[in-house]
């Protein structure tokens, strides 16, 4: 458990990072807040997910559509919030 839990935040981190990046592409404010938060945000999912996988203690797990883990999924997150905001911005210059 401890090792996914420091994979969990790393993961966290990286995601909320990416996130805060992309927002300078869109014309959006970033704040170090939002980051901080996030990351106690996964902090606190994860602890929610360990608590309810010893009170459950599921024997079969689903494997991921993707079987890099959550890399994947990151990456499309990123690229559809990337474009939902900035199609406004191409539609413009048309």
């Amino acid at each position: 458990s401890e090792c996914y839990q420091g994979r969990t935040m790393l993961w966290g981190l990286m995601f909320t990072v990416s996130i805060e990046v992309g927002q300078l592409f869109n014309h959006r404010t970033t704040d170090i807040d939002d980051i901080i938060m996030n990351v106690l945000g996964t902090l606190v999912g994860f602890g929610l997910w360990a608590v309810f996988d010893r009170v459950f203690q599921v024997k079969e797990r689903e494997e991921n559509i993707f079987p890099d883990g959550p890399a994947p999924y990151v990456a499309l997150t990123l690229l559809g919030t990337f474009f939902l905001y900035t199609w406004r911005v191409l539609r413009f210059f048309q």
